[in-house]
């Protein structure tokens, strides 16, 4: 296992075949578009994304929205939004994602 911190350039030379990028809705835009989206482009790299929601007007909600659109609108999946939130989508869609307890019961005990 290994941690980077979230500067781009500290980080070359790393290839890894699958990495999981935590809070990701908090990343640099710079470490994003300069090490982890480059590295995606290659074939059989996998990548899971985990976060807790950031601002909506953020550029990891703008492209989550883009994914959401070319999986249900174009049927395209060379990234594949799966949404794991203990939000329902009707608390979420309301804005009163912190006050939803529909799907507490997911939570292992």
């Amino acid at each position: 296992m290994i941690a980077r911190p979230k500067n781009a350039d500290s980080c070359r030379g790393d290839a890894p075949k699958a990495a999981f990028l935590d809070e990701f809705g908090f990343m640099s835009p710079d470490f994003w578009y300069k090490f982890a989206l480059p590295l995606l482009q290659i074939s059989g790299r996998v990548f899971t994304c985990t976060t807790t929601p950031p601002d909506p007007d953020s550029p990891f909600a703008s492209f989550i929205r883009g994914v959401q659109r070319s999986n249900e609108g174009k049927g395209e999946f060379f990234f594949r939004y799966i949404n794991h939130s203990l939000m329902c989508s009707e608390c979420e869609e309301a804005a009163e994602g912190p006050a939803c307890v529909h799907r507490l019961h997911l939570i292992p005990g």
